[in-house]
């Protein structure tokens, strides 16, 4: 199956104006990240399910908010919603606790795990940190 464009998603709203206002004031912030359009047999069956699932689960919370990425192709495209847009969304009023839920495959290397893209490239150290996003970049 073809990789679908990776989505941003939070429940209810049709625009980015509408979806920043609703970020203020919260005791959990989570960003979900699904990664299941892996090439042949990496494919994986159940991760956007259960992103999906967490997502709206969070977000049924009290004074909590999730936002969701599916099927990021790149790293730069990863790293660019994680970091421009919920970071963004953060920025002016902090959580008191954020949560990043990933489902995908991981690739660890030098005691550093990586994220891995639908469009990853992952068998060689040097490829995996050029393709793949670093837990330590994702908490940094």
């Amino acid at each position: 199956m073809p990789p679908q464009p990776a989505v941003w998603r939070e429940p209810g709203k049709s625009s980015d104006a509408e979806c920043t206002s609703r970020w203020d004031n919260l005791r959990v912030a989570a960003l979900c990240i699904g990664v299941k359009a892996y090439p042949g047999s990496d494919a994986l069956d159940t991760t956007v399910k259960d992103t999906k699932a967490m997502h709206k689960k969070i977000n049924l919370l009290d004074q909590c908010r999730a936002a969701m990425i599916l099927d990021p192709e790149s790293r730069v495209e990863m790293y660019e919603k994680m970091r421009k847009r919920f970071l963004e969304l953060l920025s002016s009023n902090p959580p008191e606790l954020v949560i990043i839920f990933y489902e995908g495959h991981g690739k660890e290397f030098d005691r550093d795990l990586f994220l891995m893209p639908t469009g990853a490239k992952y068998d060689d150290p040097d490829d995996c940190k050029q393709t793949c996003i670093s837990h330590r970049e994702v908490l940094e």
